[in-house]
């Protein structure tokens, strides 16, 4: 048996087929290419993510103009120095800074900010809760307590 093809082979051998053909397919086409929803988790991303790293696509595809201002003096800084953007879905719902406290054995949240017009219910924080405590156990920390709505 050869290697399992993914279930859009048929549309990628199609659309080669068309391109040499001199006719340009627009997309693939067909039922089996439909992408199943994208996971309703809270990510934080590295700000050096190759997901993000190219600040214009990012922007045009998802609408979220990220600048990454660890070399841009304090005082011009609009976010913070090392902030992570939050990923939900297919959607960027907000910024965190976080630093670890490694003598204290904690993750303290520095700065958030949600992104306009989103809004943060319990639903989405006790998601972001759930990622904060991944995040610090990645570090062998502990999160300290945050909640969305009580930061500045």
């Amino acid at each position: 048996m050869g290697p399992r093809l993914g279930p859009c082979a048929g549309a990628r051998r199609e659309r080669r087929r068309q391109m040499a053909g001199g006719v340009r397919a627009s997309r693939y086409r067909g039922a089996a290419c439909r992408h199943p929803p994208p996971a309703s988790q809270l990510r934080i991303i590295n700000p050096f993510d190759p997901a993000i790293r190219d600040r214009a696509r990012l922007k045009r595809i998802f609408g979220f103009d990220y600048t990454n201002e660890m070399f841009v003096p304090a005082a011009k800084r609009r976010w913070g120095y090392y902030v992570y953007p939050l990923l939900e879905g297919d959607s960027f719902v907000g910024r965190i800074e976080a630093k670890g406290d490694r003598q204290g054995g904690t993750l303290r949240v520095t700065g958030f900010w949600a992104e306009d017009g989103v809004r943060w219910g319990k639903g989405r924080a006790d998601r972001l809760r759930l990622e904060l405590e991944r995040f610090a156990r990645l570090a062998g920390l502990t999160p300290a307590p945050f909640s969305p709505s009580t930061a500045s």
